[in-house]
């Protein structure tokens, strides 16, 4: 497989990304949303970066980039993506009071990445690093994960669905939330894989 991604190779998808982001949010601002297909909801001001980073994760698996990962170059992103994160968390306390104005979605599409890609790359070399261990659950796990990928957003907005008309704390509705996606989407798709036609599949 190809070497892992460089500083160079990183900074160019953080930037080409941003512009993209930067494009479809004078269109569909962070927290519209649209119905495709007359189907499933998604935000356009999101899904390119989502779209991007499966493919990539695509390439990295048949590429076997985790192993090659530099450390160095990992934790120089994480490191960048905290600062920014923390300029982005201050800003974020007023940001109802903000105009909504093309030079502010311009520049949170071109932070926003940096943050994303940043901390997935931290955690990867930490997991790497920590936790590369395997057992019967973990394996079990792995073998789901995909499936999960792929169901926990109809399962999340569900339950936020079923949380609108409870006047609780924010931080409570995502306790329960995020309990209850993972309650729920691995036993769902452990129970999908069971049916030889969707086990090919995820």
């Amino acid at each position: 497989g190809s070497d892992a991604p460089s500083h160079s190779a990183i900074l160019t998808y953080v930037l080409l990304i941003g512009a993209v982001l930067a494009v479809f949010r004078q269109v569909w601002p962070i927290d519209t949303w649209v119905r495709f297909f007359g189907t499933f909801r998604g935000e356009p001001a999101h899904m390119p970066f989502y779209v991007t980073l499966f493919a990539i994760g695509l390439v990295a698996g048949r590429a076997n980039w985790l192993p090659k990962l530099e450390t160095n170059i990992a934790v120089t992103w994480f490191l960048l993506g905290i600062v920014v994160f923390v300029v982005l968390a201050s800003m974020s306390t007023a940001r109802l009071a903000q105009p909504d104005t093309t030079a502010f979605r311009i520049l949170w599409a071109l932070l926003e990445p940096v943050v994303g890609v940043g901390v997935m790359l931290g955690l990867l070399v930490f997991f790497r690093r920590f936790f590369s261990r395997t057992g019967p659950l973990l394996r079990m796990l792995e073998g789901n994960i995909y499936g999960v990928y792929l169901v926990h957003l109809f399962v999340v907005i569900g339950l936020q669905g079923a949380m609108v008309g409870f006047s609780w704390p924010p931080l409570g509705k995502f306790a329960i939330v995020l309990t209850g996606t993972l309650i729920i989407s691995f036993p769902l798709i452990a129970l999908l894989r069971l049916i030889p036609a969707t086990r090919k599949v995820i």
